[in-house]
């Protein structure tokens, strides 16, 4: 009887349930590479950082950056310096947890990458060292523990 009862009580419990969150479901992220021209280097960064991001417990899309500029009302300059609120209304419509842009260009020994998320804006910045896969597999394990806050 005493097992019939934690059932109840369990089955009780499913209709109160809270609305789930990023961390009880895959993680809704959206990649957008903003590399102006990229290279055959650029490209394989790119495809090494699409890699890592969806083979985490992801949920992965993707945008072109003529369409993401579109969808956030044509902004100006460099996107790291994009403020939250612009991506509000893109992530709430796209049901979004995580927007992702980045810049990757190995032949200059550069990277960049903008996070938003729930937990606010971050920022990631490489400079002068050597790009290969298992750095940019570690640039999207940055990403991505940026995007789960």
């Amino acid at each position: 009887m005493r097992g019939a009862t934690l059932l109840l009580l369990a089955l009780g419990g499913v209709g109160l349930a809270a609305p789930a969150r990023a961390g009880d479901r895959p993680l809704d992220v959206l990649l957008v590479n903003m590399t102006a021209a990229p290279t055959e280097a650029g490209r394989a960064c790119s495809q090494t950082l699409r890699r890592t991001v969806r083979a985490d417990y992801t949920r992965m899309s993707t945008l072109g950056e003529t369409r993401l500029r579109e969808a956030l009302g044509a902004p100006e300059g460099d996107f790291l310096t994009w403020p939250s609120a612009r991506f509000t209304e893109l992530r709430r419509d796209r049901q979004l947890d995580t927007v992702v842009l980045f810049d990757c260009r190995p032949e200059e020994t550069r990277f960049d990458a903008l996070v938003v998320a729930d937990g606010g804006r971050t920022r990631l910045s490489l400079r002068r060292l050597p790009f290969d896969r298992a750095r940019a597999r570690w640039l999207g394990g940055r990403i991505l523990a940026a995007g789960w806050l």
